[in-house]
């Protein structure tokens, strides 16, 4: 628990390559590997590997930052530096979690489907 309130920055620089090697282990099959969401009338398609790229170029940057602040002697709130990492971290888990208990089927109507 120490570690992860004195050196935030690597718990964030080490979940960097176990998230490079989830990335590539899940396979380039682009038709299962999506993710797609709807915001307003515009419907965003995402690859899980593109995705994961994102999520580790903002953990450089999170631990980048954190570094930083350590390097300049800055003195960060380590409740606040416990809360961060707890919620970047468990927050994600338990939404991967919940994400694999509701899983909804797109389904197709049939036009004029018992429509009056």
């Amino acid at each position: 628990m120490k570690f992860l309130i004195d050196k935030p920055h690597l718990v964030f620089f080490l979940a960097i390559p176990i998230l490079i090697l989830i990335g590539v282990l899940s396979g380039y099959d682009a038709t299962n590997k999506t993710l797609d969401f709807n915001f307003h009338d515009t419907y965003f398609v995402v690859a899980h590997f593109h995705l994961i790229a994102i999520i580790c170029i903002l953990f450089g940057i999170i631990g980048l930052g954190y570094w930083i602040m350590q390097k300049t002697n800055k003195v960060l709130s380590k409740l606040l530096n416990l809360i961060h990492v707890g919620l970047t971290f468990g927050g994600t888990l338990v939404v991967w979690i919940l994400t694999q208990f509701y899983q909804t089927e797109i389904m197709e109507y049939e036009f004029n489907n018992n429509l009056n």
